[in-house]
Parts: C-alpha cells; structure tokens; sequence
C-alpha cells in the first residue's frame, strides 16, 4: 500500500511541474533581427537610422542601405518570417509614401531606429504622419496546429501611439476570441507589454487549424509612429489535461492492485 501510495506522489508531481510548464512555439523572426542577402544564407542588418520598405522576400530598402556579413551592401534582402496582410484593404486605402502594391508586402519597415532588443524591429506609422492604410504584417507559414487540450499565450512589446494596435492569433486565417488579454495604454518613450490568452474555449471547434499570427497596426491607422518587438508564443496544458493524467494514474494503481 506505502508503495502505491508513494507511485500516486509521484505522478501527482508530474502533473503538477506539468501545469508549470510553459512551452515556447517558434515564432520565425519574432524579434525581426533576421535578414538575407537575396537568394543565398548570408545575413545582414540595415544600416544604422535605415528602414525597408516592408518585409518578406526581395525588400527593398527604403532608406540607407543593407549590410552584409560577406562585406557586400545591397538595396535589396530577403526578411523572413513575415508577409503584408489584406493587400486590398491597403491599396483601398492609399498603400503609403508610393511604395509598390503589387504584392502587399511593403507595409511598415524593419528599422534599425531604437529596437527594443537587438539591431532590428518592426515599425509602422500612422495617418499622422501621411500613412492611414495602417501596417499590418502575418507570418509567412503555420507556426503549430491547435491542439484544444492547451493553453496559449500571445505576446509582444510595443512602443508609439498610433491605434487601433492589432495582435491576434488566427486559426486558418480567422482570429481567434482570447479568453482574456492585455492592452496597455501606449506611453511614448516606455515599452510596454501586450498579450493574448486563449483557453479551451477559445479554441473550441479549431482543433487541427493552422496557427498564425497577425500583428501591426490596423486600419485606418491614427497616430504618429510605433514599434514592435520581441514577439512569442507559447502554451501550457489545460488544467483538464493534468487531471486526467492524475486520473491515469488512479487507474494504473487500480489495475496493479487487482
């Protein structure tokens, strides 16, 4: 019996370090510190004040110039991770500053202007400074698949004070309802925190989708400028799923006991 006992602690541990984990999902170039000479594996950062014209394959810089690890210098890289969002919607809206709207792609800059960490971050202006089309960027391909038996947690840092700001994880495409969120008041010259928690409920009847993650500022974008950085994605397992490993274990001892 002491040893049943000492078999049910055992497993009763295991699903309590459980319920602590938190698991990281890879957010490809979620701190927007990648970048590439085109076509090839050789990285590079914009040059010290520069910004693109957007993010995805073949961006172009929009002011000052790529620096890559080879000694090379180009007008052109390949940022990955990262793809425009709801081209239609920014072209309805003026797109910005003339840039090409054939792809959708050149929405907001990587910046090399006061990141939070790093030498990079994303950064989008607002109608206040010639851009209400808003800055809104997605991830370039499915990150995880849903699996209702967790608990996930969106999140990123952000700086400025152009509204609406927009951080939502999509499954195939739809946004998802968080079961609870933080949306901080943005304080120029503070960086400040927002997340997005999405339980059971949240992810009822998605099981199997797509995850994805859409980020920026929507549209029609006020304000001046913001900045975004440092962007994750991780989960824990519902409390549901550490009692049913502790009711496994009941039933394991069951079973011996016979």
């Amino acid at each position: 019996m002491k040893r049943c006992y000492s078999v049910l602690f055992v497993l009763l541990a295991i699903g309590m370090s459980a319920k602590a984990d938190v698991v990281a999902i890879s957010v490809p170039n979620g701190d927007f510190e990648q970048l590439y000479k085109p076509g090839t594996g050789i990285p590079g950062v914009v040059s010290d004040g520069g910004w693109t014209q957007g993010v995805g394959p073949d961006c172009p810089i929009d002011s000052g110039q790529y620096l890559f690890d080879d000694g090379s210098t180009g007008g052109v890289a390949d940022i990955p991770g990262w793809i425009g969002y709801d081209r239609d919607e920014w072209i309805a809206l003026g797109g910005t500053y003339g840039r090409d709207e054939t792809t959708g792609n050149l929405q907001g800059s990587v910046s090399a202007q006061n990141p939070l960490n790093g030498v990079h971050c994303y950064l989008g202006n607002g109608s206040n400074w010639g851009n209400g089309a808003g800055a809104l960027i997605v991830s370039d391909a499915p990150l995880a698949t849903v699996d209702s038996g967790l608990t996930y947690t969106l999140s990123m840092m952000t700086i400025g004070g152009v509204t609406p700001v927009v951080l939502e994880l999509l499954a195939d495409g739809v946004a998802l309802t968080p079961s609870s969120s933080i949306s901080p008041p943005h304080v120029a010259g503070e960086w400040r925190e927002f997340s997005r928690t999405y339980d059971a409920t949240s992810l009822s009847g998605h099981a199997g989708e797509s995850l994805t993650i859409l980020l920026g500022h929507g549209r029609p974008a006020a304000g001046t400028q913001n900045r975004y950085d440092d962007v994750s994605l991780t989960y824990v397992p519902e409390p549901a799923t550490i009692t049913l490993l502790g009711l496994g274990g009941l039933a394991l001892l069951r079973r011996k006991r016979r």
